[in-house]
């Protein structure tokens, strides 16, 4: 084969720059197989000499079983906008979160050990993306998720921003279109609206003090008798906690329902108590 073709099927293998598969095979003597080699090698090297760089943009992912029992979401970081667009670099961090829903990581460092069907782990997974395309990548949060109820994922066009989200109910009601729109529903309310909780019950102390503590510095700018504020104080409480709760919330498609409300409509249509058990956000 000659020179330039064997340049042109390293560059097409690899995505390397044309000017290192050509110096890659010149070491190699044109033996094409040490050069992929020789291009592994420098790649990972490249990878760890990039480790000191700030990664501040990036994708969601996530991922949600057949049975809708096991999910995972991902935040995936790059140093740059237009990486975060790259065709490969969202397919990596798909397949980051299936690998993240099919195993137990325990944290980041476990999660890199941690690997896919071919045998390939997160961390070379990265590394061989990190040489191919220039830039520093990492995992810089993730949840994983197991239920016996239900559970279901949206991503926000863009992949900037993601749901995952877990329900339950009395019945076995998943296989209905009705349920399953329900929680695609819900799941769009939540990348919406940004709530903090399902339901005030669910805030927890740290959340309160700081509904408390914004009413109160509100309440103390205003010019009123402290009689006047006594009286509203616990309406704004409770306003703000419907603003941050998600049952309290309006729903998006029909503001005359509250989230609440919506799942006792869906539950007698279904013939069932359903409930949202917990929900988590990533936005970048």
């Amino acid at each position: 084969m000659e020179a330039m073709d064997l340049i042109k099927q390293l560059r097409d293998e690899t995505g390397v720059a044309v000017m290192d598969c050509k110096r890659a095979l010149d070491k190699a003597g044109n033996d094409i197989e040490k050069a992929r080699i020789i291009l592994k090698e420098e790649g990972l090297a490249k990878a760890d000499k990039k480790a000191e760089r700030e990664t501040k943009i990036g994708v969601i992912a996530t991922f949600v079983d057949d049975q809708n029992k096991n999910g995972a979401i991902v935040e995936f970081r790059c140093e740059t906008d237009f990486v975060a667009k790259n065709e490969g670099f969202i397919k990596v961090a798909d397949e980051i979160a299936k690998i993240t829903a099919l195993n137990n990581p325990t944290d980041n460092a476990d999660l890199l050990q941690k690997a896919n069907e071919s045998g390939e782990t997160v961390d070379l997974i990265i590394r061989n993306l990190v040489a191919k395309i220039g830039e520093k990548m990492e995992v810089s949060r993730f949840n994983k998720v197991e239920t016996s109820g239900y559970l279901t994922s949206y991503i926000h066009a863009g992949n900037r921003l993601g749901v995952l989200l877990e329900m339950s109910a009395d019945q076995d009601i998943w296989s209905n279109n009705v349920a399953k729109e329900l929680a695609h529903d819900i799941a769009m309310q939540i990348a919406a609206m940004s709530p903090i909780a399902v339901s005030s019950e669910n805030l927890s102390a740290e959340d309160v003090k700081n509904v408390k503590d914004y009413i109160e510095d509100e309440l103390t700018k205003e010019n009123k008798p402290e009689e006047i504020k006594a009286k509203i104080r616990d309406g704004r409480i409770q306003k703000r906690f419907s603003e941050i709760c998600l049952n309290c919330q309006p729903f998006i498609k029909n503001d005359s329902l509250t989230v609440e409300k919506l799942l006792a409509e869906k539950g007698k249509e279904l013939n069932a108590n359903i409930k949202i058990v917990n929900f988590i956000r990533y936005q970048i």
